[in-house]
C-alpha cells in the first residue's frame, strides 16, 4: 500500500507541475485581457461620471464620488467606486478608482476580478496606474492575470511601463509602441 502511494504521488507530481506552468496566458491572450479590461473600465468610468453629474453632464470640472454598477458590452457587470476630478473629457482627469468585474463580457473575453486604476493630471500631462488581478475566459482559453501597469503622457509622447500577466508591457507586449 505504501509503495502504491509513492507511485501515485510520483506520477501525479509532474502532472501538477505541468498544469501550474501552463496557467499563464500567452502574449496574445495578455493583449486581449488588456483590451477587454481597458474597454470595460473606460466605458464604466464614463457612465459613472455621467451618472454622478446627473442632468448637468456639461458641468465644469468638479470632484465626484463615484459608486456605479452597470452592464458590460455583452453582459455581466463592471462596478466603479472612488473619486474623480475632471471636466468629463478624461484627457486631464485625476481619479482613484476601484473597478470590480463580475462576468464582464467584452468582445475579447469575459473578466472577473478587481483593478485599482489611478490617474494624476497636471499642466505637463498625466500619469496613470492599473494594479490588480483578473481572471479571463476567452474563446481560446482561460487565464489569470496580474496587472502592474504605468502610463505617462507628456508632450514627449506616451510611455507604458510595468508588467501585464508576467510580461513586460513595453518590451514583450509592445503596448503603446
Amino acid at each position: 500500500m505504501l509503495g502504491m502511494k509513492r507511485l501515485s504521488m510520483t506520477m501525479i507530481l509532474p502532472l501538477c507541475l505541468l498544469a501550474a506552468c501552463s496557467d499563464g496566458p500567452t502574449k496574445e491572450e495578455s493583449a486581449k485581457i488588456f483590451a477587454a479590461a481597458s474597454t470595460a473600465m473606460s466605458s464604466a468610468q464614463s457612465r459613472a461620471v455621467a451618472e454622478a453629474r446627473g442632468s448637468s453632464a456639461l458641468a465644469p470640472a468638479t470632484e465626484l464620488d463615484l459608486d456605479f454598477s452597470g452592464p458590460c458590452t455583452l453582459g455581466g457587470t463592471a462596478r466603479v467606486t472612488g473619486s474623480y476630478e475632471g471636466d468629463g473629457t478624461d484627457d486631464r482627469a485625476s481619479f482613484d478608482l476601484l473597478t470590480t468585474f463580475t462576468g464582464c463580457h467584452e468582445l475579447t473575453g469575459t473578466l472577473d476580478g478587481d483593478l485599482h486604476w489611478t490617474s494624476v493630471a497636471d499642466a505637463n500631462g498625466f500619469t496613470a496606474t492599473m494594479k490588480g488581478g483578473l481572471d479571463w475566459h476567452g474563446s481560446d482559453g482561460d487565464a489569470s492575470c496580474d496587472f502592474d501597469l504605468s502610463l505617462q503622457v507628456s508632450e514627449a509622447g506616451i510611455v507604458y511601463g510595468g508588467s501585464l500577466c508576467g510580461y513586460d508591457v513595453a518590451a514583450e507586449l509592445h503596448i503603446g509602441s
